[in-house]
């Protein structure tokens, strides 16, 4: 997977063993262990419980995968030029 963003440019790779994040700029990567399937993942995901991120806490779960609780403060998009809110429960 590519992302490229105003900001940011990178690569994600999965062989079904291992993520790999690498910046196209950075001069670094990031690489861990993934479990072996797409299901597997999400499975690991939903089961984890929170996970604290750089833009809040995260907290999959079977019937949530936007992830963001209450308390990761507040989320913004911009829609039609203006900010607008968006819940986060």
């Amino acid at each position: 997977m590519e992302i490229d963003a105003d900001r940011r440019h990178e690569h994600i790779y999965y062989d079904g063993k291992t993520f790999s994040l690498v910046p196209e700029k950075a001069g670094y990567y990031a690489q861990f262990a993934a479990p072996p399937t797409l299901t597997a993942l999400k499975d690991a995901l939903e089961s984890v419980g929170r996970i604290p991120v750089s833009q809040g806490v995260l907290n999959y779960t079977p019937t949530d995968h936007f992830g963001f609780t209450p308390d990761t403060g507040v989320l913004v998009t911009v829609a039609n030029g203006d900010w607008k809110l968006v819940p986060t429960k």
